[in-house]
């Protein structure tokens, strides 16, 4: 991370957040747009990050998937942030910049300055404090695999993958069922670029699993 983190600079793409559609009716590999995030409080009391994400095409576009993670910190089980880190690299963010999409989905979300303040550091919490919120979603496409609730469950299961591995992936499932797969899109990430390399603990351990 560079020395200020970069956190006063993030550039949002302007993308309106798209109405809520209901979720994919099938199983399968899709490629879907950031539409929204929300920040809530589990019953256990940790802060949560609930995104929302819409298919971009197909028989599906429009449904929207949902998925959710508890806000990383120091000490939180390698199961919980290795989740969160998969969702980041789906969406192609790369690891100096996953810590400023952390923050800055937190703000957005809803999440309060007294919140964070229990889980960054001093240093971060003040530059948290001067960033003015986005009024909009950054425009990112990341890949996951939606899994229909198994029969008298409740949740569907998601699964997020690194672009290459999830074309893959999709192809071997094509070449067994013969659905059609989505052309991968590459969008350059430009709106995230921090030249700086100072690290972060709750990063460093993010990216240690």
């Amino acid at each position: 991370m560079s020395k200020d983190n970069g956190l006063d600079t993030i550039d949002f793409t302007v993308v309106s957040s798209a109405s809520h559609g209901g979720p994919p009716k099938r199983t399968g590999f899709f490629q879907v747009t950031l539409v929204d995030v929300e920040h809530r409080v589990t019953q256990a009391g940790n802060d949560r990050l609930r995104f929302s994400c819409s298919v971009v095409s197909g028989t599906e576009a429009g449904s929207v998937i949902f998925d959710g993670f508890n806000f990383p910190a120091q000490g939180q089980s390698s199961k919980g942030l290795s989740f969160f880190k998969d969702f980041m690299g789906s969406f192609s963010i790369e690891p100096k910049d996953m810590w400023k999409f952390i923050l800055t989905m937190a703000l957005q979300g809803g999440m309060t300055i007294d919140s964070l303040a229990d889980c960054i550091s001093a240093k971060d919490l003040k530059k948290v404090k001067a960033m003015k919120v986005p009024s909009k979603m950054p425009k990112l496409t990341g890949h996951c695999k939606y899994e229909m609730p198994a029969p008298g469950e409740k949740y569907s299961k998601v699964n997020w993958f690194a672009p290459n591995r999830w074309e893959r992936l999709a192809a071997a499932e094509e070449d067994t069922n013969n659905s059609p797969v989505p052309t991968l899109d590459t969008t350059p990430l430009s709106d995230y670029t921090d030249n700086g390399g100072e690290s972060n603990p709750i990063l460093d351990e993010i990216l240690s699993i």
